[in-house]
């Protein structure tokens, strides 16, 4: 009774505790989002909202609306999940008038930068204005000297003798030519001060149907995106497939875009367990085709009954060679898929590897130690002739098991901005092989990020763990 009632008071000291001050808001965010994930995947619904309420009030002293208005989602789905209807539609409200709020202010944002853009190449023309008021202003006074020469010139033929107004009447003649001119030059002035007003108007009706084109390109992008992310994730393996066959396992997967190349899939048969994890060339939409028929050629080798990992990366590579048509004589051929592949018999623990480009990382005995894999891609007509090669392991209840892609590290950061490297991801699975495996995605994810820092995601990501 006392180790039962120890258990219930530590549970809720972790439940009632406040965010840590010594984390930065987005730490104390990644750490809230992890524990809620962790009840989630134990159905634990009523922690999963004691820890979402506190992300809530976070997010509103952060006054972060895109925070808020998610965890209110997430209160409306686990009050859902917990049958509590009234609850989860009063969230979800709540959660709409956010998302419209944050929508809104994201376009005023838009419309005030375009505004101040109008408001730069206004002035310029103002600028350009006042130049010509000024040439204007020039040429009137101008003119007034004009009429007062003529003035002294009219007294002086007045007075003067016939050679002295022949002189005049040349002189007037003579001034009459730079007045003609001047007036010339007025007209013409005019006349290209009407042509910068005209042009200032096409520019301002230009701007304004680039702008109109701008913003409809980007939402047929986002449809096109979106299209394509929906057919891949219907087609793809379902995270609820993956924990269904392998229960003490995790998934860290980080696409660089919205649409990922990188793909795991886990087939069952019998005592047996294929866990394959996948890199299709490509981003964005070209990634979801490469990725697609990968995983449909996949799913056609194993309704075959073939689950050795060497047959399956060999008739994979016959079959991206076949229906891509790739025989090395264009340039413009795409480049191999990667994939690591083993083969696990969950009864006596035996694990079969074969490996393109990627290796297999295990910890056995409290060492971690990798498997190399075969140096050629998949599909590539560079590599003719190929053979993989697979290796066998014998295993205990216990030991860890993992596959990842080169998305984690080959990632740029740090202080030097180099590649987090393949041996350093070995040093982590050595630190943190012992901790729950909900834990270990959290280190994964929260290292990832600080190493990335502000730098962009070089590649997609992808890294499986599962414990025997």
């Amino acid at each position: 009774m006392s180790a039962v009632l120890a258990g219930h008071l530590l549970r809720a000291e972790i439940l009632i505790q406040e965010t840590d001050p010594l984390l930065t808001t987005e730490e104390n965010f990644m750490q809230i989002d992890s524990r809620i994930q962790a009840n989630d995947s134990i159905k634990n619904y009523a922690d999963a909202i004691i820890y979402i309420k506190k992300g809530l009030d976070l997010a509103q002293k952060d006054k972060n609306q895109e925070k808020e208005a998610n965890y209110e989602l997430k209160l409306a789905r686990f009050y859902y999940l917990q049958g509590d209807i009234q609850e989860s539609l009063i969230h979800f409200r709540l959660y709409s008038l956010l998302r419209e709020t944050y929508i809104r202010n994201t376009k005023n944002r838009e419309l005030m930068e375009l505004e101040d853009a109008y408001m730069e190449e206004l002035n310029n023309l103002t600028y350009e204005l006042d130049l010509n008021q000024q040439l204007i202003g020039n040429l009137q006074a101008e003119n007034e000297r004009y009429f007062r020469w003529k003035k002294r010139i009219s007294v002086a033929i007045q007075f003067g003798i016939g050679a002295i107004l022949i002189i005049a009447l040349i002189l007037i003649y003579n001034r009459i030519t730079v007045k003609n001119k001047s007036k010339q030059k007025h007209i013409r002035e005019n006349k290209e001060l009407k042509r910068l007003s005209e042009m200032a108007v096409k520019y301002e009706e230009e701007q304004t149907r680039n702008l109109l084109e701008i913003k409809e390109l980007r939402n047929r992008q986002k449809q096109i995106t979106w299209y394509a992310r929906h057919i891949q994730l219907a087609l793809l393996p379902e995270k609820a497939d993956f924990n269904e066959n392998l229960k003490h396992s995790f998934i860290l997967q980080l696409p660089r875009n919205t649409i990922s190349g990188d793909f795991y899939t886990v087939h069952k048969t019998g005592n047996k367990i294929v866990l394959a994890v996948l890199d299709c060339p490509g981003h964005g939409t070209d990634a979801a085709y490469s990725t697609v028929l990968a995983y449909h050629f996949l799913k056609d080798i194993f309704h075959k009954g073939i689950t050795t990992p060497s047959m399956i990366l060999t008739m994979l590579d016959q079959k991206l060679k076949h229906e891509i048509g790739q025989t090395g004589r264009r340039q413009e051929e795409v480049n191999g898929v990667k994939a690591a592949i083993c083969e696990i018999n969950t009864k006596t623990k035996e694990v079969e590897f074969a490996g393109a480009h990627f290796p297999l990382f295990y910890v056995h005995l409290d060492e971690i130690h990798f498997v190399k894999s075969n140096r050629f891609p998949i599909g590539d007509p560079m590599f003719s002739d190929k053979f993989y090669s697979s290796d066998h392991i014998r295993l205990s209840t216990g030991d860890m098991i993992y596959l990842a892609s080169d998305g984690y590290y080959s990632q740029l950061g740090g202080r030097k901005n180099k590649k987090f490297m393949r041996s350093s991801l070995i040093s982590l699975f050595k630190t943190m092989y012992d901790q729950h495996v909900s834990e270990q995605r959290f280190i994964l994810e929260k290292v990832f990020k600080e190493w990335k820092g502000r730098n962009s995601q070089t590649d997609d990501m992808l890294v499986i763990g599962m414990r025997l």
